[in-house]
């Protein structure tokens, strides 16, 4: 397989995938196809929203990934063990222990202070960024790289993305019907991603 890192000439070939909400089945298409499934009156939305490079890493035992931003300017973020985002969670180890007070460098102008941590998983830990502004917006820019650009490519591949799908995306499905099992909700989104992620193949 040869990784693309542009656009196909031919734009009606890239691949799109086609999710049927009554059958509850899913279906493997290209774009050209996309007018066969709107009928008069329906909407299309385009999401064209930037998306925050929330991954900073501390050092080789410590990553912190930010989730949320409260109303007085401080993050939430969860902690994360040595490794990276290729090796499941399961098999990262435990992260640096941090308590209130201390001090994050991230480098490239970005610095934090931990102002608070969850007293049920002392992984989520709330962060107050000492730059403000447009000031820390470029700092986290710079701060938080792709995991191709850690790798020294210029490109991605189907195996930077992957790794990806479940904790991008299962805040986003909801399984019903066909799908739905005894398992928790978050749970069956997860196992949904998977088999997605397992069955539809590469195109190569």
């Amino acid at each position: 397989m040869r990784a693309a890192n542009a656009p196909r000439s031919a734009l009606g070939q890239e691949r799109l995938l086609v999710i049927d909400p009554h059958s509850h089945r899913f279906g493997d298409f290209s774009i050209r196809d996309l007018p066969e499934f709107f009928a008069q009156g329906d909407a299309l939305v385009l999401n064209d929203a930037a998306t925050l490079p929330a991954s900073l890493r501390v050092a080789e035992d410590l990553e912190l990934r930010l989730m949320s931003c409260f109303d007085d300017g401080t993050w939430l973020a969860v902690a994360f063990g040595g490794g990276d985002d290729r090796l499941p969670t399961e098999q990262r180890g435990p992260p640096r222990v941090l308590a209130v007070g201390t001090h994050l460098g991230f480098g490239h102008g970005l610095d934090a202070r931990v102002v608070a941590i969850d007293t049920v998983s002392p992984r989520l830990v709330q962060l107050a960024f000492l730059q403000h502004g447009s000031e820390l917006w470029q700092a986290l820019y710079r701060a938080a790289q792709a995991m191709a650009f850690l790798e020294g490519r210029t490109f991605c591949t189907p195996e930077d993305i992957k790794p990806l799908v479940v904790p991008v995306f299962a805040h986003r499905v909801a399984v019903s019907g066909l799908y739905a099992s005894s398992l928790k909700k978050s749970e069956q989104s997860d196992q949904v991603l998977r088999e997605l992620i397992e069955n539809v193949p590469v195109p190569v």
